[in-house]
C-alpha cells in the first residue's frame, strides 16, 4: 500500500501504480505503464486531500487501454462512492481531510493492458480557496 498526498503547495509529480511510491502535489499522475514488470495481480494505494474536495480521474494524453476487454481495473472508493476505471480512464469521488479513499488496481497475470496513465486534479473547491 502506496499513499498520494494532495499537497497544494507543489505543482505536479508522477506516482507509479503497484510500486512503493508515496507523492505529494497539487495534482498528481498515476503511471500504470510499469506494471506490466511487477508481479502482483492485484495492489492498492491511498489518496489524501488536505481540504474538502472532488478529486477528477481523467487520462493524460489519452494514454489508458482505451479498448473494451483490456482485463484491468481499477476500484475507486472513499466512504460509499465507488467507482471503476475498466480500460478508459474517468471519474470523480468527494474527498475530506478526514477520510483517504482507496485505489485498487487488479489484473490477470497474463494478457491484460494497464498502460493507465491518470491525471488526478482537485476540483473548483480548492480551487476557490486558493
Amino acid at each position: 500500500m502506496y499513499t498520494i498526498y494532495f499537497n497544494y503547495q507543489s505543482f505536479f509529480t508522477v506516482a507509479s501504480l503497484c510500486y512503493q511510491t508515496s507523492v505529494s502535489a497539487r495534482r498528481v499522475v498515476l503511471d500504470g505503464f510499469l506494471t506490466y514488470n511487477s508481479s502482483a495481480t492485484v495492489c492498492s494505494c491511498s489518496l489524501t486531500s488536505t481540504q474538502n474536495t472532488s478529486v477528477s480521474f481523467t487520462s493524460l494524453n489519452s494514454l489508458q487501454p482505451n479498448f473494451a476487454g483490456c482485463d484491468s481495473s481499477i476500484r475507486v472508493q472513499n466512504k460509499g462512492t465507488i467507482f471503476i476505471i475498466e480500460c478508459f480512464v474517468t471519474g470523480t469521488i468527494a474527498m475530506s481531510p478526514s477520510e483517504a479513499a482507496t485505489l485498487r488496481f487488479e489484473r490477470p497475470i497474463f494478457g491484460c493492458s494497464s498502460n493507465y496513465c491518470m491525471l488526478l486534479t482537485p476540483g473548483k473547491s480548492y480551487m476557490q480557496n486558493k
